[in-house]
């Protein structure tokens, strides 16, 4: 019933109780900007208690239809949702379970009993909401904006699981076994056919289904996502777009390719096509059959083939393993502070396992016994050994790990108070750190190297818990002057620093391949640089807070060249682009388009000197075509348009006067006057 109190008392924390807390609250800004836009919706989990749910779960949308039709609330709302994220009570759980069908539609309901075995227990008593991706998430088939709020919410999957304040996450680790119906049931995925009606693959959250993407349109490629839509994309979902892109379009299967490609392995009882998930279901008389047929593989036309359950074990999955990675990262940490342990034992368990005869809480609460630096580096290996059929699931999964990461440790990097630590080196006479020492941080921090007056200065090596390293020199506690960093994800900076910055001059090789060699402020390009990217694209020129700003020369891959001037990462000012077709434009441009007065020299020979707008001939201009024709006067979108005059290449006047979208008005005539670029 909303946000109504649960007859289950449990404590919560407040901000006052440890200075830590503000910044674990922090943490989870992101995720409360989700719940706020209603991308990701939380069951009540009265309607799973009472049965209102019912006996199988159901996608989103479709529990959605059913709050309009029955007049019935199945979700909180937004304002409830974040009500509950902020209580600081873990009133929400987040289940964490491998789906063991393409939909995650539990076909067997051991999810949900268990579920509802779970909120009727003491340990769940107090759960006013539950985070359950196949009812929480918009799911297949999405609509063009099912999709986007879909993209939205993968953000932040990660803190979903990971809130030390907000969310208890709840484990089913067993995989149901296969029921009786579905027995034999083999699909087949296929690439859409027609790439409009379908732009909303996103992720293979269920570790089954493969990706068939929104693409995008990058300089040299097209792809299915338009520019302007792309444009409007955050700088986040714009990279999962990228990483889920396939490499191009197939043609759409037939029945008969189908059943050819499958009756090899046995005899088939029916084959049907779901058109909107593009994919096919076929049921083999045996499930032996069946196996035999998956463990074949693909054939000409198929992106996957896989038995309709999946049995794949909890611990061998991508998506699982950085569920039960994160759930007890942030607790595991913060309890490295002095006094927020004894706090944070007063909520209820972070993580429960609940696919056991009755929920218990894991012994996993404070992250084992390994060691932080251990623990993380275990976590990522298993990410790379997971398996993922979900083209760019990897990728995903690895990234929301690492900013994870790399989040809960500035968190604690933060905390104004101290840390617990140990310190094995010399000391001066007021008994500070001063000359050569080891200082061991209770996050798993190392720093080995100088001292002066109780702080970092001289030459050390820092050892960050996230697996960054640094050597080089340090001031008054920050690294200030030469020194090299070592990134967990591969990059290496080698150069200046200044107040823990990037600053001076200096050279990073990412991970990528790209290498940016120059001048850095304030951990940003800033100054001159030279950026060369894998792809083969070069600028050298002018920098600006990471921006290609002031004069410089972009070499494209495909053979293109611009140079000129820049504005915000787009050609801005005046500027020259040499086409590898062997057009070149010299003039003004905006925003990446010619714009004002400028001159365009087609490869056939063809010269257009004048005005331009939108990357468009617009306004006053003069054309000489390939074949010494000559039209002066005014355009408009590429086309005469206004008072003009076309001569012929003999001198001759054949049109002197009004034209309109390129033809003349008196003659109707038409002549070919726009070119493509």
């Amino acid at each position: 019933m909303g946000c109504s109190a649960s007859k289950t008392a449990v404590a919560r924390v407040r901000v006052r109780d440890h200075e830590a807390i503000s910044l674990l609250m922090a943490l989870d800004d992101h995720l409360y900007d989700t719940l706020r836009s209603g991308a990701i919706k939380l069951i009540i989990a009265g309607r799973i208690r009472d049965g209102t749910i019912g006996t199988k779960i159901a996608r989103r949308q479709d529990l959605e239809a059913r709050e309009r039709s029955e007049g019935i609330r199945i979700f909180h709302t937004p304002k409830d949702a974040i009500k509950l994220l902020r209580s600081n009570k873990r009133e929400i759980s987040s289940l964490t379970y491998g789906w063991d069908t393409p939909d995650g539609s539990d076909p067997s309901g051991e999810y949900l009993r268990a579920i509802s075995r779970f909120l009727r227990s003491g340990l769940g008593a107090h759960v006013q909401a539950v985070f359950w991706d196949a009812c929480s998430l918009p799911q297949e088939p999405r609509s063009e904006s099912d999709a986007k709020v879909f993209a939205q919410a993968l953000e932040v999957m990660a803190d979903m699981y990971a809130s030390v304040l907000g969310t208890m996450v709840i484990r089913h680790r067993s995989v149901p076994s296969r029921p009786a119906s579905l027995d034999g049931e083999v699909v087949v995925r296929e690439y859409a056919a027609d790439k409009a009606a379908h732009p909303d693959h996103i992720c293979s959250r269920s570790g089954m289904d493969p990706i068939v993407g929104i693409r995008y349109h990058k300089r040299g490629t097209d792809y299915d996502l338009c520019q302007a839509e792309y444009d409007k994309l955050s700088a986040k979902e714009q990279k999962l777009f990228e990483a889920i892109s396939p490499p191009g379009m197939t043609k759409a299967l037939t029945a008969e390719a189908v059943r050819c490609a499958l009756e090899a392995y046995g005899k088939l009882d029916s084959l049907r096509h779901d058109k909107q998930g593009f994919l096919w279901r076929a049921r083999f008389a045996s499930h032996a059959d069946a196996e035999r047929a998956v463990a074949a593989g693909l054939f000409e036309g198929a992106t996957a083939v896989f038995t309709y359950h999946n049995p794949r074990p909890y611990g061998a999955r991508g998506w699982t393993t950085l569920e039960s990675a994160v759930s007890t990262e942030g607790i595991a940490q913060a309890a490295y502070l002095p006094g927020l342990k004894t706090i944070l034992d007063r909520l209820p368990p972070k993580l429960v396992e609940i696919d056991g005869e009755a929920p218990e809480p894991s012994s996993e609460q404070y992250g084992g016994s390994e060691g932080l630096g251990p623990r993380i580096e275990r976590v990522r290996l298993n990410i790379r050994n997971a398996f993922f059929t979900g083209k760019g699931d990897k990728t995903i999964v690895k990234d929301l790990y690492d900013e994870y990461i790399t989040r809960i440790a500035n968190t604690m990097s933060g905390f104004g108070g101290e840390m617990l630590s140990e310190y094995d080196g010399e000391r001066n006479a007021a008994g500070e750190e001063e000359g050569r020492g080891t200082m061991r941080y209770g996050d798993g921090t190392i720093y080995e190297g100088e001292w002066k007056d109780g702080q970092t200065e001289g030459h050390g090596v820092y050892r960050c818990p996230d697996g960054d390293v640094y050597d080089g020199e340090f001031k008054a506690g920050e690294r200030n002057g030469r020194g090299t960093m070592r990134y967990s994800d591969g990059a290496v900076y080698e150069g200046e620093w200044k107040a823990d910055d990037r600053h001076g001059r200096g050279t990073m090789r990412y991970a990528d391949g790209d290498v940016y060699e120059g001048e850095w402020k304030e951990n940003t390009f800033g100054g001159h640089g030279t950026l060369r990217e894998a792809d083969g694209d070069m600028y050298e020129g002018e920098w600006k807070a990471d921006d290609r700003h002031g004069r410089g020369m972009q070499r494209y891959a495909d053979g293109d060249v611009y140079e000129g001037e820049w504005k915000e990462d787009k050609f801005g000012g005046h500027g020259t682009l040499r086409e590898a077709d062997g057009d070149v434009y010299e003039g003004e441009w905006l925003a990446d388009q010619k714009n004002g007065r400028g001159m365009q020299r087609y490869a056939d020979g063809a010269i257009y000197e004048g005005e331009w707008k939108a990357d468009e001939k617009n306004g006053r201009g003069t054309m000489r075509y390939a074949d010494g024709d000559v039209y002066e006067g005014e355009w408009k979108a590429d086309a005469h348009e206004g008072r003009g005059s076309l001569r012929s290449a003999d001198g001759s006047v054949l049109h002197k006067g009004m034209w309109k979208a390129g033809e003349s008005v008196t003659t109707h005539r038409t002549w070919p006057f726009m070119l493509s670029a």
